[in-house]
């Protein structure tokens, strides 16, 4: 099972969704994530 709030999903979308990715880890909810 895959979580789009890992850090590995910030770490290779922290260039395009940074600051997505960041809410994400406060909120620890799943979020829109392009792969």
């Amino acid at each position: 099972m895959f979580d789009g709030c890992t850090v590995s999903s910030c770490i290779r979308m922290l260039v395009f969704l940074f600051n997505v990715c960041y809410v994400c880890k406060q909120t620890k909810v799943r979020t829109l994530y392009f792969f």
